[in-house]
């Protein structure tokens, strides 16, 4: 029996024996790495219009819940970070850029601000909090904007997908939403680690999927935060795993000029590895002999019966 599916990313007509469902192949159209579904779980795809490229590329397979290994999300999230080491620093170093420059520049503004209305008035105080609250909201602003567009390409990257370092400034559409997860998750967390440092670690593991749904799905902050807290319960151990060796890997860093911007992009990869794979996608850094060729279907002809005129002139 032959499982025909669509490719996660050209949606193109895949083809490929029942005995391979569960097996990781590559599409013969763009080369997605992507899993065979089991015939049970294909469901027919509508083929888009030409012109809906970038809907195309916006669809996704529902999300299946899966369990996953800790350490195998880490190999392929290495395999990954050092077959695109150039694009991975390259994305890091404009992200970094992107925020120390902008709140450089603001800072220095908003210095010069408040030393004028320390000149010109008495009463200083309010008009002092509003310059700096502004500052301070443009410049997380910015942060947002940067990361919810390393988040996008570190996805990419993941899934096997071509990436750009240019990527970190695609963030804007997803910026509101982002934002608003961001926030809540680092105050949760930071409220955690105050009281016993369990309850910080706890809450990075409920809600690190949050960021990775609004890119990848679309999802409003408050969506995202209640689907990242169903996801987790299924593989708390590997993500406290995932967690943990994330924490480690950014504190080894920070004892290392730079070090924070080596990881940040290993970092990521392995927070994207363990999404994809949690939520049942494929991904990329799998070793090359997992990975077999997919056949495109071919498209149903059908032959037209010949007509009554040119049957009497055959006879």
């Amino acid at each position: 029996m032959t499982i025909e599916f669509r490719c996660i990313r050209c949606l193109s007509l895949l083809c490929a024996d029942d005995t391979a469902a569960g097996t990781n192949i590559r599409c013969a159209n763009c080369s997605a790495a992507q899993t065979v579904p089991h015939p049970s779980q294909v469901a027919p795809l509508p083929r888009p219009p030409a012109e809906s490229a970038p809907q195309r590329a916006a669809v996704r397979p529902p999300i299946v819940l899966q369990k996953f290994d800790a350490a195998e999300a880490l190999l392929r999230a290495w395999r990954i970070y050092m077959d695109n080491l150039g694009q991975c620093l390259l994305a890091a170093f404009t992200v970094f850029l992107g925020i120390l420059v902008p709140a450089v520049i603001l800072g220095l503004g908003c210095a010069m601000l408040i030393i004028s209305v320390e000149q010109g008035t008495r009463d200083s105080f309010w008009p002092k909090v509003v310059i700096m609250v502004a500052t301070g909201l443009c410049i997380v602003t910015i942060g947002c904007w940067l990361l919810a567009g390393m988040t996008l390409f570190c996805l990419r990257m993941a899934r096997g997908e071509p990436a750009h370092a240019n990527d970190v400034f695609s963030g804007g559409r997803w910026l509101f939403s982002f934002a608003v997860v961001h926030l809540v998750v680092r105050f949760i967390t930071l409220l955690g680690l105050l009281l016993l440092i369990v309850p910080g670690v706890l809450a990075m593991m409920l809600f690190f999927p949050a960021p990775y749904l609004v890119i990848d799905r679309g999802m409003s902050a408050r969506k995202a935060l209640i689907e990242s807290i169903r996801l987790t319960w299924a593989n708390w151990w590997n993500l406290f795993l995932v967690i943990l060796i994330s924490i480690g890997i950014t504190s080894v860093a920070g004892m290392i000029p730079a070090g924070e911007l080596l990881v940040l992009p290993l970092d990521m990869l392995l927070l994207s590895i363990a999404y994809l794979m949690m939520t049942g996608q494929p991904t990329g850094g799998e070793p090359p002999s997992n990975i077999v060729d997919a056949t495109i279907a071919p498209k149903p002809t059908s032959r037209r019966p010949p007509s009554r005129r040119n049957i009497n002139r055959d006879f």
